[in-house]
């Protein structure tokens, strides 16, 4: 709290010390300091004052890059380091903020030491050139042996060349442009070449990087030019591409290696590029390509474990051939498909069409029944393919944009043995209804319905299944009647409001799930049906218990197994909080925010007798601050 009169100096003294930060950042991070400090000699490992902030240079000039390189190379080399005990002392002089990073990079060394070969000559540098944490890179960047600059991301050419004659390992893992030949030549000769942003090489830079030996970090590369670096990559293990066109010649070289090829925003391919893609051992993915025209091309990709593509429909022809894959075939973009090309397709075991609208073929609509989960975008479903569907199904079964639906083919879809969600229905005809209730799914899901008549819920609760009803926000004397009538479990997520007197019929009906958060008045009934609930009890809505049969309603709720919490309980008699305070997992407020009222039965109001674990229960609680006390007077006990 703020005392009177102390806004002067308060203000003075705060107006000092922004004055004070001012001009600690106008002098540079070193200012602030004693002068003498930045004087004394730093040990291997530590920063020098100048170097500190070496991974936030951003605008690199050629004559800053060639000081730093100059500097770096001045700098001691990483300790030769092979196992925990000597790399520790070395660790514990890194520019560690606080100690959480320094366990965070011993966990990261100790990995490297279990996972590298034995022949390892030095795992710490090994750490100190592949980590990608700013403060491990700002400690790599202590030694000669390397320099991270994660905050360049475009480099002039003086600057490039500069940096090209740095000795150790250089990392630009943010660097979004390299046309340097003689940097490329550089990192090329690396044990590690990170550059995990790049999208444009020039055709000198990469022929450059092809000579690297080892795996090359291009996942942001959107043109590629140069054959050198075409057959590379076609020689490592698996490579996403994200190129936006693709040559013929550098199709072909691509498909010199055994590399699984994931190109994810290539578009077109020419005819001759698409056939030498064809001839590539590795898979292909073509998530993003919007038309396959090549039967040579679709039969390589047949022979595959998976084809992805991004067509948006094919052609009978193609169809037929891609059909004969015996994996799985996803159709990312596919909205509709001729009535020959869905039955071609239906030969494979695995299909996938997440975005179709139009599905007429029954052969097709088998097939993607027999998937564990299907979330399907049609608009519109004849019987035949609702039957056909369902015919095998025992997963989950969604329409997210099935609006429509005629009893027919609603009667089809009801005999699905799992659940089925329309979230797409808002309205229900009694025919509609009645199809659907004559079904053997598990659990129905109508969450678009909204405020569902009466009568209509009387006609669905004929179903021994379990239905969601979200769309039910409170209930009427008719409701209730209809809630009444259910075979199978009612669940109604959607209630804002329950009467009392609902909420007693509906706890005790063996039939209706309500959520206990609705509770505001508790009877015995109620009690006994919620003590029966596998699970912890919240019951915020409960304010008193003031009834004549509160203890009664109490030692109900004693009996149940797990832990009821009653957050907003302000009345309630000695007795009935004897009662309730001897179950060890029930959570009451603090004694001193409770109101003891005389015994609601008329019975003689005796003292609360505290039992001795509730008392040490209620201690941690205040000691834990959990609950915010209101201290309206002394002990009410």
């Amino acid at each position: 709290m703020r005392r009177a009169g102390s806004s002067g100096p308060f203000r003075r003294r705060v107006a000092t010390v922004m004055l004070l930060l001012a001009a600690a950042s106008l002098c540079g991070p070193g200012a602030a300091r004693p002068a003498a400090r930045a004087a004394e000699p730093q040990p291997a490992g530590q920063p020098a004052e100048a170097d500190a902030d070496l991974t936030r240079v951003a605008n690199l000039g050629g004559l800053q890059a060639a000081e730093i390189v100059r500097r770096q190379q001045e700098k001691p080399r990483v300790p030769v380091a092979r196992t925990a005990a000597e790399i520790e002392p070395v660790l514990q002089r890194g520019p560690f903020d606080n100690d959480g990073e320094r366990v965070n990079a011993r966990q990261h060394i100790q990995y490297m030491l279990r996972n590298l070969p034995p022949n390892e000559p030095n795992p710490l540098l090994r750490f100190l050139v592949e980590t990608q944490s700013r403060n491990s890179q700002q400690w790599a960047n202590t030694f000669a042996d390397c320099l991270h600059l994660p905050a360049v991301t475009r480099l002039s050419d003086e600057a490039a060349a500069s940096l090209a004659l740095f000795e150790g390992t250089l990392t630009l893992q943010n660097l979004k442009e390299l046309r340097s030949a003689s940097l490329a030549e550089k990192l090329a000769r690396q044990s590690v070449v990170r550059l995990n942003s790049v999208r444009v090489l020039s055709r000198e830079a990469a022929d450059a990087l092809a000579a690297h030996p080892g795996n090359l970090h291009l996942h942001f590369l959107t043109t590629l030019d140069s054959p050198a670096l075409a057959r590379k990559i076609g020689s490592l293990q698996a490579v996403t591409l994200p190129v936006e066109r693709l040559d013929p010649e550098i199709a072909r070289m691509l498909a010199t290696g055994r590399a699984r090829l994931d190109f994810t925003r290539l578009t077109a391919l020419s005819a001759e590029a698409a056939d030498a893609l064809a001839d590539c051992e590795g898979e292909i993915h073509l998530s993003a390509l919007q038309a396959l025209d090549s039967a040579r091309l679709a039969r390589k990709l047949a022979r595959q474990q998976t084809v992805t593509l991004g067509v948006k429909t094919l052609s009978p022809e193609i169809a037929k051939i891609v059909g004969e894959c015996r994996g799985c075939i996803n159709l990312l973009r596919v909205e509709s498909l001729a009535p020959e090309a869905a039955a071609a397709l239906a030969k494979c075991p695995g299909v996938l069409a997440p975005v179709l609208r139009t599905l007429d073929s029954p052969d097709l609509a088998r097939r993607l029944g027999e998937r564990p989960a299907v979330n399907l975008q049609v608009e519109y479903l004849t019987p035949e393919v609702a039957a056909a569907l369902v015919e095998h199904r025992t997963g989950i079964l969604q329409f997210d944009r099935l609006q429509e639906a005629d009893p027919e083919t609603l009667r089809a879809l009801s005999n699905a043995k799992g659940p089925i969600m329309l979230p797409g229905i808002k309205t229900l005809s009694p025919d509609m209804a009645a199809a659907l209730a004559r079904g053997h799914w598990e659990t129905l899901h109508l969450n678009g319905l909204a405020d569902p008549p009466p009568e209509i819920v009387r006609i669905l609760a004929r179903c021994p299944g379990q239905i969601v009803l979200p769309g039910i926000r409170s209930v009427s004397p008719e409701m209730l009647a209809a809630l009444g009538d259910a075979r199978g479990r009612i669940q109604l997520p959607g209630l804002r409001d329950l009467a009392p007197e609902a909420a007693e019929a509906l706890a005790v009906s063996e039939h209706t799930m309500i959520a206990p958060h609705l509770i505001s008045r508790l009877t015995v009934p109620i009690a006994e049906a919620l003590a029966k609930q596998a699970g912890p009890l919240h019951l915020p809505r409960v304010t008193a218990f003031d009834s004549p049969d509160s203890v009664a309603i109490a030692s109900i709720l004693a009996t149940k197994q797990g832990r009821i919490v009653l957050p907003a309980l302000k009345s309630i008699s000695p007795q009935t909080l004897t009662v309730l305070a001897a179950k060890p997992d029930i959570d009451l407020p603090l004694l001193e925010t409770l109101d003891l009222i005389a015994e609601p039965d008329g019975g003689p109001t005796d003292d609360f007798v505290v039992p001795a674990d509730f008392a040490e229960r209620q201690a941690a609680k205040r000691a834990t601050g959990s609950q915010r006390v209101d201290r309206r007077g002394g002990d009410r006990r």
